[in-house]
Order: structure tokens, then sequence, then C-alpha cells
């Protein structure tokens, strides 16, 4: 990995990211010696060509030596020029006029290879925007100079190029140069497999943890499905996949996963709203079963109903004597009035202490519920009666001793019959 450069995150031994995001490709072979074919149809296209003789198949073999190559002069040219996503569609070279609408970035520290590569040019790529990087993550990875030079013909067919001075590098689909120049992730020139472009490209698209985790654990079988589907595959290289492929591979898997995860949240939310629908049923049930207890029959004409509305009357009277009582139409309406009946007797002292036996202390009589109103009014209507019948009796058994005593007449005679057994006595 390039020491020129500061990065904060590796990503494979050859790829790491800046901490401004950008992402630094290092040990890059942009070109390479020995020879490039240009077929007739190329050759027509490009003016630089038409100038020279072809064989006879209008094909041209054009010789790069590595004395050219690796021309001082011709490195130095390279230095710092700027990195491009495909070749301008009109063949020219970049200028200070289209740059800023064509550079992706930019290459250093330019040198010739050693070892496997000594045939090769290396260049340090640095991808400065959002484009670049999604692309090369994706598996878009071969690169291309775009240089200016001299050619000079041996013979029909053959031209040997000389002068050659850098101008710029695309990152394309297919490279002259072949699979050797491109962007790689490791010193053995292997590229990331399916898996990691794909989680990489997920993460480009600002995807959550738990969608990579996704792709962590796909089988083997289930990487290979996804793997068929894609299009465009080159055939000398099947682990090669474009950006395009890659998207329309992911668009595919990833809407089934968010549609399975979908369905499981909606299966999770339905059992979660069925098992409250479940305990509120069980409440209303067992509350239902405690006003059964104290129901009432409200149909028209009906026995019970006329019992209950002349219970209410004789408890509310022994409760709070003349009182008002409200009308009552319903078994709601008897609820209400029950609870009117009892705050009354409730603001008396007597009525107090005879209803918190039933309800506590400093009960809320508006909030309690239909079955404390019933125990409440019941039971305190029974203690204070049974008090009331206590005084009742007291007063009767007061009066009985002192009747009255009748006319003058029975009253000298009371008095003889008194006075004269006290005589006896004496």
């Amino acid at each position: 990995m390039s020491e020129r450069i500061y990065t904060t995150e590796q990503l494979s031994e050859r790829l790491s990211r800046t901490p401004e995001g950008y992402l630094l490709c290092a040990d890059v072979p942009i070109n390479r010696t020995g020879e490039m074919i240009y077929n007739e149809r190329e050759a027509k296209l490009m003016p630089w060509l038409r100038q020279f003789e072809p064989d006879e198949q209008g094909r041209f073999r054009v010789i790069r030596e590595p004395e050219e190559v690796f021309r001082p002069e011709t490195l130095k040219s390279f230095e710092g020029k700027p990195f491009i996503i495909l070749h301008p569609d009109d063949g020219s070279l970049l200028r200070p006029d289209n740059w800023a609408e064509l550079a992706q970035g930019n290459m250093q520290n330019i040198r010739r290879g050693e070892g496997d590569l000594a045939d090769c040019t290396l260049a340090d790529v640095l991808a400065t925007t959002e484009n670049a990087i999604e692309l090369i993550l994706a598996g878009m990875r071969e690169v291309s100079c775009g240089y200016d030079a001299d050619y000079i013909q041996l013979e029909p067919g053959i031209l040997r190029q000389i002068n050659i001075v850098g101008n710029h590098l695309a990152l394309v689909d297919k490279g002259r140069a072949g699979a050797r120049c491109a962007i790689q992730d490791s010193e053995g020139g292997s590229v990331m497999s399916f898996r990691t472009r794909l989680k990489s490209l997920l993460a480009r698209k600002g995807l959550a943890a738990s969608a990579l985790a996704t792709v962590d654990a796909l089988s083997a079988e289930e990487e290979d499905e996804l793997q068929k589907e894609k299009k465009g595959t080159k055939d000398e290289e099947p682990e090669y996949v474009t950006r395009k492929d890659l998207e329309e591979t992911l668009d595919c898997w990833w809407k089934k996963t968010k549609d399975a995860e979908a369905k499981a949240t909606k299966d999770a939310a339905d059992e979660e709203e069925k098992k409250k629908k479940d305990e509120e049923e069980k409440k209303k049930g067992e509350e239902g079963a405690e006003a059964e207890k104290h129901s009432v029959d409200w149909s028209p004409g009906c026995a019970t109903k006329d019992a209950a509305l002349q219970d209410l009357a004789a408890r509310s009277e022994i409760l709070i004597p003349g009182f008002t009582v409200p009308q009552v139409a319903d078994r709601p309406g008897l609820t209400a009035a029950k609870r009117a009946v009892l705050k009354a007797a409730y603001a008396t002292e007597d009525g107090k202490k005879a209803i918190e036996r039933f309800t506590g202390a400093n009960i809320s009589l508006d909030a309690a519920p239909g079955a404390t109103l019933d125990a409440a009014f019941i039971g305190a209507s029974e203690l204070i009666g049974q008090a009331n019948n206590g005084r009742f009796a007291r007063r009767r058994i007061a009066q009985e001793n002192f009747k009255p005593a009748g006319d003058i007449a029975a009253i000298n005679k009371a008095n003889r019959d008194f006075w004269d057994k006290r005589t006896a006595k004496v």
C-alpha cells in the first residue's frame, strides 16, 4: 500500500479510504510494453492511424518497447494527471477547458513495476468522486491510458510507438492492454468476490448494517443463484460483474429480502394485535361476569325493574332521608343514581362512617367501579337501617314506661292506694 497518502480505512490489500472518503487504489498497472493490435474497424475510427498503411487485413500492430514506455520523460508525464470514467467520446485529450467536467480523481507515484509487473507502469490512483468510487467497488476495474505519441512505420501494418506523453487514465469496461491493467485488491491480482462487491454496493447505497449482515449470512448456493441473474459477464473473466449488472442483481435480491422482512414485521404486528384483543376480551368477560351478579332486567314492564327501583328508593331514604333520587330509565341510570345517593350520604358523618366500612377511607365515589358502588349502597343502607331500628326500640320502651295516667278521680285513687300501702307497712 502506498505510504504517500494518508488513509484511515483498509478495504483490501490494495484498496483503502482517506479521512474524506476518497478511494486510494495502490499499485495499479496502467499500461504495459509489447504489442497493441487494432483491427480495420478500430483503425478507421482513429485519425492518427489513417496516415499509415495497414496490412492486407486492414489491421495495425503497434510495438511499445520498454525504452519508450519507461523513458523518464514518459513516466513523469503521467504524474498527477487526471483519472476519468471512460475516454472522451470524440477521442480528445483532457485540457483546462474540459478537465473540470471529466476529472474523477488523479494518479501519482508513477514508476516501473517489478517482478511479474516489470513490463508494466504502476500508479497510485486516487478516486475522488462518488460515482467513480461506486463503479470501482461494484467491480468496474480495468483501466486505459490516454496519451499523445509519435509513430514510425516499419512495414505495412506495423508501427513503432515513440515519444509517449501521458494525458489521463480512464476507468473502462474492457481495456486494450487486457485484464492485467486493472485496479486489483491484492498482490496476486485478485479482485473482490461477488459477495464483497455486493456488500460494498449496499454500503454505498447507505443501507443499514443489518443488510450487510444479511449478505454475510448468504449460503454458497444463494450466492450462486444471485450470480446467475447477472448479465453481460465477460467470457474470459466469469468473476467480473459490471456496476449495472450488480445493481440489477441487488434490486432483485433486495426486493425479495425486504418483502420477507415486511411480511415478518406484519405477522409480528398481527400477533401482537391479536394478543391485545384477546386480553381485552378476557378483561371484558371478567367485568361482565362481575356485573352479572348485580344485573337488572330492564325490559318493558319487567317485575325485576320495578323491584330494583323500589329497592333504590327504600335504601336511598335510609341513607339520606328526603333526598330526591334522579330519574332512572336504564341500568347505567341505576348506577348513576346510586352514585349520587352515596355521594350525598358521604357528606354526613353517619353516612361517611357506614360507607367507608365497605370502600375504605378517602374513596373517590366518582371513580369507583359499579361493583364497589353496589356493595357500599347495600351495606351502608343496612348498617344505618339497623342503627335506626335500635334507636326506635329504645324510644318505644321509654314510652311504654310512661303511659298516660287517666282522669283526676283515677289519679286520686292511685295516690290513696300508694299511701295506704306505706301506712300499713309502718
